[in-house]
């Protein structure tokens, strides 16, 4: 439902990279490919993918990968945040599970609004996380007050979501940032962090379905 040209991004971020120089022989990065479209699940086509990104993600992190994600658009947020669920509930106790978002926009719309989109994946993490008895930390960096409704805000509320607006994303209040972030990180296990680039100025990510100024 987003702005067409989102399934360009992997290839046009591996063109970008292509060029650089890596130094750390410590570790070595592994291209996995790229996840295409076959069947619909349940009627959703996108859901076809979202599964398989599940599967892979979890697959990745079993064998000691660490997986790096690239839309896209943020639906893909819900197959990699399901597969990093699934991983972290095959250890006894199941490790908790940060969801750490840079975003203008909560993505916290229900499903049943609009069906599965790129505005539905953390309240389908934060269903799936209830479903388990898993608890469900969520935090939103850069929230734009103009650009979410009163409804998820007060979604967000209800879930228990922490947040900061783009309003306080200033260099005065960088430590109380730190500090917000740090507390948040310190209660989990594992972190899942994701980066929607139209937290981004105009400026910086003119391609983006929401632009922000």
């Amino acid at each position: 439902m987003g702005r067409p040209g989102a399934a360009s991004g992997p290839d046009a971020t591996r063109r970008a990279l292509a060029s650089l120089p890596f130094h750390d022989p410590s570790f070595d990065i592994v291209d996995a490919g790229d996840l295409v479209y076959r069947e619909a699940v349940s009627g959703e086509p996108l859901a076809g993918v979202q599964a398989a990104l599940t599967a892979s993600v979890q697959m990745l992190l079993g064998s000691g990968h660490f997986p790096i994600v690239m839309g896209g658009g943020n639906e893909a947020s819900w197959g990699t945040g399901k597969g990093i669920y699934d991983w972290a509930r095959s250890f006894t106790p199941h490790k908790k599970v940060g969801i750490v978002l840079w975003d203008a926009h909560f993505d916290l719309r229900s499903v049943e609004e609009r069906g599965v989109s790129s505005g539905t994946p953390f309240w389908q993490l934060a269903q799936d996380a209830q479903t388990n008895g898993d608890p469900f930390h969520y935090m939103c960096l850069g929230v734009r007050r103009v650009a979410n409704t009163a409804r998820l805000f007060a979604t967000a509320n209800e879930l228990g979501a922490h947040f900061v607006t783009a309003d306080d994303f200033m260099e005065i209040n960088l430590h109380r940032l730190a500090h917000t972030l740090d507390t948040f990180i310190d209660g989990v296990d594992v972190i899942f962090e994701t980066v929607d680039l139209d937290v981004f100025g105009a400026g910086h990510a003119p391609g983006v379905s929401a632009v922000n100024p």
